[in-house]
């Protein structure tokens, strides 16, 4: 069964410490990112497998995005991704509705105003959104 499988991408401290590459541009490459691959219907395929993968998509995005020498010149490898990126499979999510759904009074009651305008509205609503519900 093929299925979605989310993975956060994002610079390392060797990258975040790199001041020869544009700072603009180094600060855009090392902020994380999801890349969204579908997985599973290919059964000889291993975890491993998908990661590399991943990565190579990866670089083959930059290299559609970005003229800058640091990724032009560069190899489409693991081992350059490896030296400059992480990646860390995100292997649940979290839905809104689901939180909604299941949220009772007493996690209601929980919730803290944060001062802020439009998040205490956000709560506020909520609040009542969860005690119509029971």
């Amino acid at each position: 069964m093929q299925y979605q499988q989310y993975y956060c991408i994002y610079g390392n401290d060797k990258l975040l410490n790199n001041n020869s590459i544009d700072k603009e541009l180094r600060d855009i490459l090392a902020e994380p990112v999801m890349l969204v691959n579908p997985q599973g219907g290919m059964t000889d395929w291993k975890h491993e497998d998908y990661e590399i993968s991943v990565k190579i998509m990866f670089l083959m995005f930059l290299n559609t995005e970005y003229d800058d020498s640091f990724i032009k010149d560069s190899p489409i490898s693991i081992e350059f991704f490896d030296q400059w990126w992480k990646l860390k499979v995100c292997s649940d999510q979290i839905y809104r509705d689901e939180i909604f759904e299941k949220a009772d009074n007493i996690i209601i009651n929980k919730i803290q105003l944060t001062g802020k305008e439009l998040p205490d509205s956000f709560i506020n609503d909520l609040k009542l959104r969860i005690k119509n519900k029971e």
